[in-house]
């Protein structure tokens, strides 16, 4: 027969891990209870509080109290003629004002008289005008003044000066920059290249480089203006214009081949008739076409040349001999002189051949003078 034993139960836990969950469960009812107090609390009397009374404070400490009191604070400044910087006066909403905690109260204060404000040099007339209106200020606008610093349309100057105390409305003038000083470019035309660079430069301004162009009353080589021309901002740039005509040389009485060889070295392209004994070197040039003396265009630069086999000889009788001579040879014949004085000023008494006489180009004319 078999004995019956009781069955077996689970060992009980220790004594310290019970107390450890007891002491977790207390600490949570507590929490709860201390969360349901608070949340009471808030729901009740401490969601709200009280706008509290500033008379009499300064700014600093009415700021102090109304944080003290749980509230945000928002300033609210304006400027005075009467009362004095930082001083309060007002709150909204109104002290004793019911309100909830954390929203704000408007914080009204004197910032006393205005001061002109700073400015930054160049600022345009716009930004300055509301500058000056956030200070309870009248902007006006007066002349403006050269500049070499500031652009056109820029502020350069406020009267009375910035920093300056004055009445809230008062008028503040704004002064705006009218651009640099102008400078009137000096007339340079008919001048060297060196002479009108010198003349430019003692005017303040910068000869930024040069450019030829034709002008048919200027040498080749010599100033015609300035582009721009009239007036320039001081310390401004220039391009100095330098005229590029040729002049055609006078080359009458020359040979053909003569003539075309100085055309060229002057930049110049000759052209004779086909007809005429340029090839021999017979013809003797007459005439050119256009005038010597004449300035052209180096982009039209053609010459025509006027060329004669026979030559009518002009009558030169009653000429001193430096007279005749030069009459003679500038048609391309060669003079001999009879006279008993070599001089210049003889005067001539006859010829041969006479006047009206032709003779081959490059023939010779004897004149006779006295004394």
């Amino acid at each position: 027969m078999r004995t019956a034993f009781p069955e077996e139960l689970p060992p009980a836990a220790p004594p310290r891990r019970r107390r450890t969950r007891t002491y977790i469960a207390v600490a949570l009812i507590a929490i709860a209870a201390l969360l349901l107090a608070i949340g009471g609390w808030w729901l009740g009397a401490g969601r709200w509080t009280t706008v509290p009374t500033i008379s009499g404070l300064d700014k600093v400490a009415a700021e102090s109290a109304i944080r003290h009191a749980g509230l945000d604070v928002v300033e609210d400044p304006s400027y005075s003629n009467d009362i004095t910087e930082d001083t309060v006066t007002g709150v909204d909403p109104a002290p004793g004002t019911r309100v909830t905690r954390f929203s704000s109260v408007h914080l009204k204060y004197s910032l006393g008289r205005p001061v002109v404000p700073q400015f930054t040099a160049g600022d345009s007339e716009d930004k300055v005008d509301a500058l000056l209106r956030s200070r309870g200020l009248q902007p006006v606008h007066g002349p403006s003044r050269f500049s070499p610093n500031i652009a056109q349309g820029g502020v350069i100057g406020l009267s009375p000066t910035p920093g300056t105390r004055v009445a809230v409305g008062s008028t503040v003038t704004v002064v705006a920059s009218a651009g640099n000083h102008p400078v009137t470019i000096p007339e340079v035309r008919g001048d060297s290249e060196a002479d009108a660079r010198a003349a430019l430069t003692a005017a303040g301004l910068t000869v930024s480089g040069t450019r030829q162009q034709f002008d048919p009353g200027v040498d080749a080589g010599q100033a015609i203006g300035t582009d721009p021309s009239g007036q320039v901002d001081q310390g401004g740039s220039v391009t100095l214009l330098l005229s590029n005509a040729l002049t055609v040389p006078d080359v009458t009485g020359k040979s053909t081949p003569d003539a075309l060889s100085a055309l060229t070295d002057a930049g110049l392209v000759g052209e004779a008739p086909q007809d005429s004994s340029s090839s021999s070197g017979g013809g003797v040039v007459t005439a050119t076409s256009p005038a010597a003396g004449t300035r052209v265009d180096p982009s039209n630069n053609h010459v025509t040349l006027t060329v004669a086999t026979n030559i009518v000889v002009p009558s030169v009788t009653g000429m001193s001999v430096r007279e005749a001579r030069q009459t003679l040879e500038a048609l391309g014949l060669a003079v001999k002189v009879q006279s008993l004085l070599s001089s210049d000023s003889s005067q001539v008494i006859w010829q041969s051949p006479g006047g009206g006489s032709r003779v081959a180009a490059g023939g010779t004319v004897t004149i006779t003078a006295i004394p």
